[in-house]
């Protein structure tokens, strides 16, 4: 096969980002795409981009899942040229992170290492706003800097894996290891992450049971049989809806201890009353994504 151009390379990297990872949100190309974005710059960090993955994801009316499985497909039919149509990656890649790549791939190992490192130093010096965990702002953590600094790598170790498989593209010669590279020193910030007491969280649950008992007009407290009995329109107009999301989150919150975000992001689908566990048990469960929980049984 020919000699393949910077761009046929750009597309397959692309893709290699979009079909490998099992995140079904596609945060992690976001956090790719801005990483690229930053790529060389010496000045100022980028502004915030509005794209995200997960919006081109939801106009294509397709899934992480589905993409994943069409991956799997390319992956064992065509090997180390698999790439998705380039349409579709426009549409899921910021176009505005292209170029960056593409300067990547044609500058080497040893340079990109360096335009990592400036861009790294760049990212470490942005102001954040003030939070409740850090009402004194600040700049970015150093948590924050890794998570790029491996967005980069990401995309390093797609390059020399490609070179490995011999992709028919000369800009890839270069290509033969990942480069180290080294982040900046951050002093790391203090961040207040201590919960409210449990008593306060125990009175707020009560609270809310009981003004969904008595919403509901619930006997013995048994708000399952009563919803169960109860129709849609009647449910509607007790306004219990909100408070039963409430204290189904402070439960789980205090329970098993997910992160905000993986607890944000579960469905109804993700509920399954008749699990079957690995040792044979069966019983109600619930699935969480991308954060570990405390195990309960």
């Amino acid at each position: 096969m020919s000699d393949q151009p910077v761009d046929a390379v750009v597309a397959v990297v692309l893709s290699r980002l979009l079909g490998e990872y099992t995140g079904r949100d596609g945060k992690d190309l976001s956090v790719v795409a801005r990483a690229l974005l930053s790529y060389g710059r010496r000045d100022v960090e980028p502004p915030a981009i509005r794209w995200t993955a997960r919006s081109g994801m939801k106009a294509r009316g397709v899934t992480r899942l589905e993409l994943n499985k069409w991956w799997e497909k390319l992956r064992f039919t065509d090997h180390e040229l698999a790439c998705f149509p380039t349409e579709l990656l426009a549409d899921l890649v910021d176009p505005a992170a292209w170029p960056p790549l593409r300067q990547m791939i044609e500058d080497g190992p040893r340079l990109a290492a360096r335009q990592v490192e400036t861009a790294l130093y760049v990212y470490s010096q942005t102001e954040v706003r003030a939070t409740v965990a850090r009402p004194g702002g600040g700049t970015v953590t150093r948590q924050t800097v890794e998570l790029r600094r491996e967005a980069y790598r990401r995309v390093m170790r797609i390059l020399v894996n490609l070179r490995t498989l011999e992709y028919p593209a000369s800009v890839l010669d270069r290509w033969m290891a990942v480069p180290p590279v080294e982040s900046p020193d951050i002093v790391p910030e203090f961040t207040d992450r201590s919960g409210p007491p449990l008593d306060l969280v125990r009175a707020v649950a009560q609270r809310l049971d009981h003004e969904i008992d008595d919403r509901l007009g619930a006997v013995d407290g048994n708000k399952l049989a009563t919803i169960e009995s109860l129709p849609t329109v009647a449910l509607f107009q007790a306004g219990v809806a909100q408070r039963l999301r409430h204290l189904v989150t402070i439960a789980l919150l205090a329970t098993l201890a997910p992160r905000i975000s993986a607890l944000a992001a579960v469905r109804a689908v993700d509920y399954d009353p008749q699990h079957r566990f690995p040792d044979a048990t069966v019983g109600p469960a619930l699935r969480f994504y991308g954060a570990p929980v405390v195990p309960v049984g």
